[in-house]
């Protein structure tokens, strides 16, 4: 699940990355970059997480780390219930 308060938000743009053509994005507050979830293509059906690319490097603490641990697995639990609710291929 998210972290309590944290909302993750849809996106919208072309469809080039699918038929809906929706990014959940998925906030992190333990890290610098962005991380969306992108929906299924005429090639890939999976549902895929994604991070984007970032200039500096990232150093935590055990704690932020362990914060950011729990936040990709809130990322991983969307990513799982959206495959679940997509029509197999």
């Amino acid at each position: 699940m998210l972290q309590e308060g944290a909302t993750a938000r849809v996106v919208v743009q072309d469809s080039s990355y699918g038929d809906d053509g929706g990014l959940v994005v998925v906030p992190l507050r333990n890290a610098t970059t962005t991380v969306y979830l992108r929906p299924p293509t005429a090639g890939d059906p999976c549902w895929r997480v994604v991070f984007e690319p970032q200039h500096d490097e990232t150093a935590l603490t055990a704690a932020e780390l362990h914060g950011l641990v729990a936040e990709l697995a809130g990322a991983v639990d969307l990513c799982v219930f959206l495959t679940a609710k997509s029509p197999s291929p």
